[in-house]
């Protein structure tokens, strides 16, 4: 679907400054616009440097904090007064087709990239064509969407209501939102990585937010593709990053099928049914997965790396795509799957096609 050029070779991003915020804040200022550095850089068909580049996306975003009064206790100095640097956020309501739809608490900046995500996540747009119109209004917090046959859709009509789904492949309960009920789908891809650049991808982000370092404020995710990363967003909000993500290869037409996420989040279901919505094989964070969450990926085909800081990470679920685990944890894994399948009352795909999903309010009918 997408022929996308890598933007950010990670050996290079660690060469050139990439996992440092200070090194990215020298870069970008050169211009008071990141953004309209890189439009203008584009348009006479200039090649942006590849430290630049690789901060171009976040340095922008450090003007959203704000310095505020606080009391600082330690235990062996006691208290004292002193400033922090806390990160900003703002809510922003989405309207479509005139009414309105939702309104989600998020970062101040790139509120189109937001809107577009989310709305793709809940499945008012299916494809890039739906979308006619999108007026944000970033002062007020308003963004207006005219949609195709919105209407008509399934998200007009069930958005918000929580189905039950029975089965879950091997009879365990899940609650989903309706939306999710339909839009969730079995990643099957069979895209590899080695457990170092899973490693240096949780790397980058601990290093690749300027806003992260100076606030401790916010949650941040990247796109890559083999060894090299394709996007970095950041948010308060550990799904907005992800809405964000969906947003840029939304509108970007980028597919996630053979591409890796990386975020700082804690891995919960609701996360993985967003990954399993977006169509990516491999998630990886710095943070934990609940245990719905694991149960999720398993039954719908998506790798889990859990805990990745420094030199030390936890795979979870289908470890066929690190292509450097020994061949017994693999073998030992499959045996496992295979006798947990083979319980009484599993079902015998996993498939989430095969389960029945029934509206919460028909449970005790």
């Amino acid at each position: 679907m997408d022929e996308t050029k890598p933007q950010t070779n990670i050996e290079e991003a660690s060469a050139q400054g990439f996992e440092s915020a200070a090194a990215c804040s020298a870069s970008n200022s050169q211009t008071d616009d990141a953004t309209t550095q890189t439009a203008s850089a584009e348009e006479r068909n200039e090649t942006v440097p590849a430290e630049q580049k690789s901060c171009l996306v976040l340095t922008h975003h450090a003007h959203h904090v704000e310095m505020v009064p606080s009391w600082h206790f330690q235990s062996d100095a006691g208290w004292i007064e002193t400033e922090e640097v806390v990160a900003d956020e703002m809510p922003l309501t989405i309207f479509v087709n005139q009414e309105e739809f939702a309104t989600v608490v998020a970062s101040p900046w790139e509120p189109r990239a937001l809107a577009i995500g989310f709305l793709a996540s809940e499945g008012v747009l299916r494809k890039p064509e739906d979308l006619k119109n999108l007026i944000v209004n970033e002062d007020k917090g308003l963004a207006y969407a005219t949609v195709d046959n919105f209407e008509e859709s399934l998200a007009s009509k069930v958005f918000l209501k929580r189905y039950i789904n029975s089965c879950c492949g091997r009879s365990r309960a899940s609650f989903y939102y309706s939306t999710d009920a339909a839009l969730c789908k079995t990643v099957t891809s069979d895209i590899q990585i080695t457990s170092e650049q899973a490693l240096r991808f949780a790397r980058v982000l601990q290093n690749g937010s300027p806003v992260f370092k100076r606030t401790g404020g916010v949650h941040c995710g990247l796109i890559a593709q083999g060894d090299s990363v394709l996007s970095l967003h950041e948010d308060v909000g550990r799904n907005n990053v992800l809405d964000r993500v969906l947003g840029h290869c939304f509108s970007e037409q980028i597919n996630l099928s053979d591409k890796v996420i990386a975020f700082t989040g804690r891995i919960s279901s609701e996360i993985v049914l967003k990954i399993s919505k977006m169509g990516a094989p491999i998630l990886i964070s710095r943070s934990a997965p609940t245990r719905l969450g694991l149960q999720l990926a398993e039954e719908l085909g998506i790798t889990l790396i859990g805990f990745t800081r420094g030199d030390k990470m936890n795979l979870y679920t289908h470890p066929e795509r690190v292509a450097d685990l020994p061949s017994e944890m693999r073998l030992a894994y499959e045996a496992r799957v295979a006798a947990e399948a083979a319980l009484p009352g599993a079902s015998a795909s996993g498939n989430q096609e095969a389960c029945e999903f029934k509206p919460a309010s028909e449970l005790n009918e």
